[in-house]
């Protein structure tokens, strides 16, 4: 069995894999990971991390499992041009998690993939490359935003139900925060097929992916980071590196 570890920006995500992948559900931190680690780490072969925050996050984690997943190997799995190349500027500030979310679909060469989590990101691959993207608030930062710096603006929770006009505060804030993505989503995706001259399919994840898929024509994906890790740990694994 082998455990996938990410650690994105606001908890930590498992997922083993063992006749497919299966995500460790309530293991949100490495207090609840070391639990599930004593009555599981024996059976664990390899572990994978990914990790979006500092080096001192995999050193972390990497201390807390290292005495529960006995002769396991430990791989930090980190960006890497062999698997997929991208044209960011600076390729090692490209967030580990949107790199993995690409890797599934490198083979296919042409794909948008969009995480609607904390943060809203798009990222477009053309030719077997990543060409670039686009990071915004996620649905839940937009409405935190809205209630924290305008003091009018009261509503108890935003409404995801539709993009249509909102009649009350909340469904304002949901519906146009959705709006405003699905927008942006399909506007990427129109783009892109103009310039390739073929149809371009979107690929989602993130927990407000089910709210945006069906105002759009994309495939969700939820497992698309540990999809991507299961990839880079078989490589690197294949490398004995």
């Amino acid at each position: 069995m082998r455990l996938l570890l990410d650690l994105g920006n606001t908890r930590l995500k498992a997922c083993i894999v063992s006749n497919g992948l299966s995500p460790l559900e309530g293991v949100y931190d490495l207090a609840a990971l070391a639990s599930w680690l004593t009555d599981h780490g024996a059976a664990v072969t390899a572990v994978a991390i990914a990790s979006v925050a500092s080096e001192s996050c995999y050193e972390a984690i990497e201390r807390e499992i290292i005495g529960q997943v006995g002769s396991a190997r430990i791989y930090r799995v980190r960006y890497d041009a062999r698997l997929l190349k991208t044209e960011y500027e600076l390729p090692e500030r490209l967030g580990i998690d949107r790199w993995l979310a690409l890797l599934p679909f490198a083979q296919e060469q042409h794909a948008i993939v969009v995480d609607a989590g904390t943060a809203f990101t798009i990222d477009v691959l053309r030719g077997s490359r990543h060409i670039g993207g686009y990071i915004l608030p996620g649905l839940g930062l937009q409405r935190d935003v809205l209630a924290q710096q305008t003091a009018a603006v009261k509503f108890s929770a935003s409404e995801l139900g539709d993009t249509s006009l909102g009649l009350t505060t909340a469904a304002c804030v949901g519906h146009g925060g959705l709006r405003a993505l699905v927008a942006l989503t399909y506007d990427v995706q129109k783009e892109s097929q103009e310039y390739l001259g073929l149809p371009l399919k979107i690929y989602m994840a993130g927990g407000d992916a089910p709210y945006l898929a069906r105002h759009l024509n994309a495939e969700l994906r939820p497992l698309l980071v540990f999809e991507g890790m299961l990839i880079a740990l078989e490589y690197l694994i294949e490398r004995n590196e």
